[in-house]
């Protein structure tokens, strides 16, 4: 096959199933096909909907969720020389504002040369599974456990990426508070996480590339000073260490040089938290600049 080649996948069900977990999106321009599902006669197509039901404040996010069930991954297998990223992460990975401007940077400069592998799930933390939130659809499993306990089955399974990215922690900083838990998390925690997952990614021959958190101060809710606290910690922890190759400071590429605790204006979805396509190609810019051959 050609890199013009598209895939086109068709799942049969036989009979009535229960579906419990899916594969989403969640943005972005990874898929160029929509799911259309269900009894269009009666109600709306599956994933044009639900983003606003569950996650309201991205509701500017300007592409729909969409849906695969059954399906985990495609995996192309090639003679040439080519490396293989892993992006490793939570929403702002998953998303694909970031991760889509920096493959296609990837492929236009280096053609041939690089793959891509997105392992974000939205929600994710790297030092602790998820909450539980039962007012929430799923009761808060659509997050994943620790990142530091999915890190290398969902990185090193059939795959043995050449350079792994990781940007987690944002989640670590504030769900516990957000969400009540008994326990917080100190900036230690989290940064002892990190340098697990480092580490596991060490043992499997990759190249590891660490990044600070950006900022989520947008709002003035009350719990925003005590993550924000946590945040700035978590930070100065991973630019003072030595544990990877590189620490690519996505806090200096997307904060306000008017207020350092909030994203610059028209690089987030308006939450203050995700990147938008600007934000995420500034955010992939940053990151380019660490590959040797840049």
């Amino acid at each position: 096959m050609t890199p013009e080649d598209d895939f086109l996948v068709y799942l049969y069900f036989g009979h009535r199933t229960v579906i419990r977990s899916v594969c989403t999106t969640s943005a972005a321009y990874s898929w160029q096909s929509t799911h259309h599902t269900g009894n269009f006669h009666e109600t709306d197509a599956l994933g044009f909907t639900v983003k606003p039901q569950l996650v309201p404040v991205l509701a500017a996010d300007p592409y729909p969720n969409q849906f695969a069930v059954g399906l985990c991954e495609i995996s192309v297998l090639t003679g040439d020389d080519v490396k293989l990223v892993g992006l490793f992460g939570d929403s702002i990975t998953h998303m694909s504002f970031f991760s889509d401007p920096l493959t296609a940077m990837l492929y236009r400069r280096f053609p041939g040369k690089y793959s891509v592998m997105n392992a974000g799930i939205a929600g994710n933390r790297i030092q602790k599974t998820h909450p539980i939130p039962t007012f929430m659809p799923g009761e808060g499993h659509q997050f994943g456990i620790a990142g530091k306990d999915r890190f290398h089955a969902d990185l090193y399974d059939g795959a043995a990426p050449d350079v792994v990215f990781v940007m987690e922690g944002v989640n670590d900083c504030s769900h516990s508070i957000v969400f009540g838990e008994p326990r917080v998390p100190t900036a230690q925690d989290i940064f002892d996480a990190l340098a697990d997952v480092t580490r596991q990614a060490h043992a499997m021959g990759s190249r590891v590339l660490l990044a600070t958190v950006s900022p989520f101060g947008a709002f003035g809710d009350a719990w925003r000073d005590r993550a924000e606290a946590l945040r700035c910690g978590y930070n100065e922890l991973i630019r003072a260490s030595r544990i990877a190759e590189g620490v690519v400071d996505m806090d200096a590429a997307l904060r306000d040089p008017e207020d350092p605790h909030r994203m610059q204006e028209g690089m987030h979805l308006g939450d203050g938290v995700h990147p938008n396509w600007f934000g995420g190609t500034k955010m992939a810019r940053t990151l380019l600049a660490f590959f040797p051959e840049a």
